[in-house]
């Protein structure tokens, strides 16, 4: 640091800084962050070794010295080796390869890139190397299209060494001449031994070639200076040198105001939308792998991310897209998303910018303003929180959507910058279009629903105030009405001065217009409109005027209350939003820290890593607070939430917080009937719920507790009262017994659980309609269920309940072992008619994956049968996404199997890659003596990386998928007439 430090200013070295301080330096992305690079050659018998690298440190710290505080710029430290094979053969000269330099300034520039800064500047010192800084910066911007490198020479930028240097030696002087003698003596000058100095010059020649410039050939310094000097050296003098390391500098210095006010070409990102896209590389996960950084918004679907708390959600497209819910997506959803939109993903919460001298506007989320030439486009999908950098028209915008943890409330956090060199006005609006209530009702009755909402204009807090008279609560289709109040307010608001509102989307949008050009912004004028029907949105707009360079901070809030309480009382601080949200901002991402610490896994692979421990464990928060029952694909206006799916979704965030799983476990267990049977699906807000008779429903209740109690020994959660659906109430260690006491009486012919409308696979649901076929994979489920609570019987001393359940496994083993071995795995089911379902004897459905996993899982397997049945799956269902969840596939459909034969071959349930049961499968090859090591399956389980995979299967980069096709299906051939 002593060498590094005498000449750059301190608090200009990169190495000086700890990370939050580089972590919170304001717009990183335009700070330059300089490289210097040199050499360790020969210099002539005068000069020492460093003098390329000695050159480079001191010209970028006098210039740094000269910048204006308000240029903030970096320096990283030194490097002090470069390509030197042209003065290979003198002593001393260190020389790396070239693809040695390439690599090392790869990853120096991906790790700048990572930490995230945008403008790095090469200053190299040594001439033997531009070609190759040229090709790294190019290589670096193909692979990061925001990511600027400039690989510069240090002699290049402006500056006079005529005033200096003779025009012999400006011509011909090339190396350890004049100008780096006088350099040296001015800076180390007792490294200089001047007695040793010589001038050696080539001899005159009229030939076009030469050593440098246009026309050069491949020499090396042996052959033409036996000194290893080209240039006159000896009229160098200290203060020669002295002056030319300020005119440098000073060149240095405007390269860097220069590079720090650099702004790309124009570049209309909708081209992508005709498939120029970047190399096809929509993004890449950040440095840390905390964030995925969306560079290109034309991805292949809506990438989606989710923001919410225990009373608040919100999912949030890419671009601005998704909508708002409180505790139910079908019957307190806040905000309007229109399935099966075109354009795509709309409406959203949209920001939108206006120039008021131009009329020119933009939102700064990318949609749904898809036209404009925006400069840059980025959404960086964290947790808990989406973060959208965009430039357009001279304004660089930072947005960040998110929603608080103590919060039933979301927030839009932006700062907004004026690039430009004149003040400009804006008009600024905010804008989300309402809906306040039961979802499914808005699809399909929305004309009638018009007559209930309502929006005003609360003058005291300045903040938008909807609501709605009616909530349709119904739990079918019906007439009759529940008659019941919507008993909230939702709040919308803006830290800036208000100078307009709308409550209406017709006096908002307009006639024949879409939210990427509403009347009121087009016009600049808004409507002031207050509803008492029609359709809801809150729209707000705001007039600022920013100076050259000067950035303004805002907050928009949307926040649920209920009516019977007052304004919430952050909103009755509106100067203070800003200070808030920030506040709010900085607890959640404690929050996500601390989630995350709970597991942290470290293999050679560094993208299992990530899945491993980032974005595996968010996603499994994800659904363990969404429950499967609201995103793009899946809406949430059926079925509600499954019980079994409840009692699958404690298991990932177990380990990280058992506390929130307690409550979660007791309030599933209300949808428990008396005799153990429960409900198949439940609506959180109403109750109600449907019962299909699904085999494995009731079993998912003991598997739940079991996975709790091994987790944290809390057993006092056995002693717990919880009401029965159905009346009456019992213990949670009296729920565990009914649930296996009604499935132990429900055994076909075959001593296996019947199966009635399905199990796991739903689609399996005819085969069991008259009340005789039986699951083979549900009766390894409850054995293994059976098994797992022996232990608990011999804990609490329960000896009736342990023979009891001890009896019953090894009963079921044994019919399982005796009745269901095909030869090579284990059959799937058997149908009313008795008949097999995945036996090697079927040209269709030979062979089910579930059934071969729990066989394993739940000891019912020997030690043969179990490496039979993981290399008969490893054979014939491996894929490079993972296990098959069977196959053949069925081409024909078969009426008493079920919808599974309806499905398109290699899709869904009929042969696809189902990453749940793919992840049982990897438990069960890790079970045998001797483990089959599942590695390709546990990478094709997990998110395609590199991201440009996400083509191809359209993944979103940082999800596992539930389903994806098998790639081993044939699509059918196209006809002739299409080519």
């Amino acid at each position: 640091m002593s060498f590094f430090s005498e000449w750059v200013p301190r608090h200009r070295q990169w190495a000086a800084l700890t990370w939050p301080e580089l972590r919170d330096l304001p717009q990183r992305e335009h700070i330059p962050i300089l490289q210097p690079i040199g050499a360790i050659e020969q210099h002539g018998p005068h000069l020492p070794l460093a003098v390329d690298s000695a050159i480079a440190l001191a010209v970028v710290g006098r210039a740094l010295s000269l910048l204006e505080a308000t240029v903030p710029a970096y320096c990283l430290p030194p490097l002090c080796y470069g390509k030197s094979t042209e003065h290979e053969g003198f002593p001393g000269t260190i020389s790396l390869r070239a693809e040695t330099l390439m690599h090392l300034l790869l990853d120096v520039g991906e790790s700048v890139y990572r930490s995230g800064f945008r403008k790095w500047v090469l200053v190299n010192a040594h001439g033997g190397q531009p070609q190759i800084l040229e090709i790294v910066a190019r290589d670096l911007h193909r692979r990061y299209p925001d990511f600027w490198i400039f690989p510069l020479f240090v002699w290049r930028v402006p500056h006079r060494p005529e005033r200096w240097l003779t025009p012999q030696e400006l011509a011909e002087g090339i190396h350890a001449g004049d100008a780096e003698t006088s350099l040296l003596l001015h800076l180390h000058p007792e490294t200089v031994r001047m007695a040793a100095a010589a001038p050696v010059y080539l001899p005159p020649t009229d030939s076009c070639l030469s050593l440098e410039g246009a026309l050069p050939w491949s020499w090396v310094m042996a052959d033409v200076s036996p000194s290893g000097v080209l240039g006159d050296p000896t009229p160098a003098t200290a203060a020669k040198g002295e002056a030319l390391l300020q005119d440098l500098a000073e060149g240095w210095a405007q390269v860097i105001r220069d590079v720090h006010r650099f702004g790309p070409l124009p570049r209309k990102i909708p081209l992508a939308l005709t498939g120029a896209t970047m190399g096809d590389r929509y993004g890449d996960f950040a440095a840390d792998g905390r964030e995925f950084v969306i560079t290109d918004p034309a991805t292949p679907r809506p990438w989606f991310n989710y923001l919410w708390n225990d009373r608040y959600a919100a999912l949030i497209s890419h671009t601005g897209g998704g909508f708002s819910f409180a505790e139910s997506p079908r019957d307190n959803r806040l905000t309007r998303m229109r399935y099966n939109a075109l354009p795509w993903d709309r409406p959203g919460r949209y920001i939108l910018i206006k120039d008021r001298a131009t009329g020119r506007y933009h939102s700064l989320s990318w949609a749904p303003t898809l036209d404009r030439p925006y400069e840059r486009y980025e959404c960086a999908h964290g947790q808990g929180y989406t973060r959208m950098v965009t430039e357009c028209d001279g304004l660089a915008a930072t947005l960040t959507y998110f929603v608080p943890r103590a919060a039933t409330a979301e927030v839009w956090r932006v700062s907004l910058t004026n690039r430009g060199d004149v003040p400009r006005t804006l008009e600024i609006y905010a804008f989300v279009e309402l809906l306040m209530g039961n979802a499914l009702n808005d699809l399909i009755n929305q004309p009638n629903d018009k007559h209930f909402p309502e929006v005003g204009f609360d003058g005291e807090h300045l903040c938008l105030v909807a609501s709605r008279r009616y909530w349709v609560l119904n739990r079918g289709v019906t007439v009759k009405q529940p008659n019941v109040d919507w008993p909230y307010r939702l709040y919308f608001t803006n830290s800036l001065p208000l100078t307009g509102f709308d409550g209406s989307l017709d006096a908002f949008i307009g006639r024949w217009r879409s939210e990427a050009n509403p009347i009121a912004v087009t016009t600049g004028r808004m409507g002031n409109t207050e509803i008492t029907a029609g359709d809801p949105i809150a729209a707000l707009q705001s007039i600022v005027t920013l100076g050259p360079q000067e950035t303004q901070e805002f907050a928009v809030v949307m926040a649920l209350a209920p009516k019977s309480e007052p304004v919430p009382s952050f909103l009755q601080d509106r100067p203070n939003l800003v200070n808030w949200s920030d506040r709010q901002f900085q607890e959640l991402t404690t929050y996500w820290d601390r989630y995350l610490s709970a597991l942290v896994v470290k293999t050679p692979d560094r993208d299992l890593n990530r899945s491993l421990s980032i974005w595996n464990p968010y996603q499994a928060a994800v659904t363990f607070e969404m429950a499967r029952n609201s995103g793009y694909y899946h809406g949430g206006l059926l079925f509600g939430t499954g019980l079994r799916d409840r009692f699958q979704d404690i298991l990932g965030v177990l380990i990280a917080e058992p506390e929130r799983v307690r409550p979660r476990l007791l309030a599933a267990l209300r949808y428990q009937f008396a005799d153990g049977s429960t409900l198949h699906n439940f609506f959180r807000l109403t109750g109600s719920g449907e019962k299909t008779n699904h085999s494995d429903t009731p079993l998912w209740i003991p598997f739940g507790v079991m996975a709790y109690l091994n987790e944290t020994a809390d057993f006092s959660l056995l002693s717990e009262t919880v009401p029965f659906y159905d009346g009456g109430e019992s213990t949670v260690g009296d729920r565990l017994q009914r649930a296996l006491d009604y499935s132990l009486a429900e055994l076909g012919p075959h001593g296996l659980p019947k199966i009635h409308k399905g199990d796991w696979n739903d689609t399996l649901d005819y085969i069991g309609p008259e009340g005789q076929g039986e699951t083979v994979w549900g009766a390894c489920f409850l054995a293994y269920i059976l098994r797992e609570t022996l232990p608990l019987w011999t804990a609490c001393r329960d000896e009736a309940a342990l023979h009891k359940y001890q009896a019953a496994y090894a009963k079921l083993k044994q019919a399982i072992n005796e009745r269901c071995w095909d030869g090579e795995w284990y059959l799937r089911a058997f149908r009313d008619d008795g008949s097999a379902v995945g036996s090697h004897r079927d040209r269709q459905g030979q062979l089910f994956l579930n059934a071969q996993s729990w066989a394993i899982l739940a000891g019912i397997a020997s030690p043969e049968r179990a490496q039979a049945a993981i290399a008969a799956c490893r054979e014939r269902l491996l894929t490079p996404y993972g296990m098959q969840i069977v196959a053949p596939a069925y081409r024909e459909v078969e009426p008493n199997t079920g919808l599974i034969s309806r499905c398109v071959p290699g899709k869904k349930e009929n042969g696809a890659v189902f990453n749940h049961a793919s992840s049982w499968f990897v438990l069960a090859a890790l079970t045998p003596a001797k483990p089959n090591w599942p590695g390709k399956s546990i990478g094709g389980c997990c998110p395609p990386t590199p991201p440009t995979i996400a083509i191809a299967t359209r993944w979103n980069p940082t999800c596992l998928p539930n389903t994806s096709p098998a790639p081993s299906i044939p699509a059918k051939a196209k006809p002739a007439i299409l080519g």
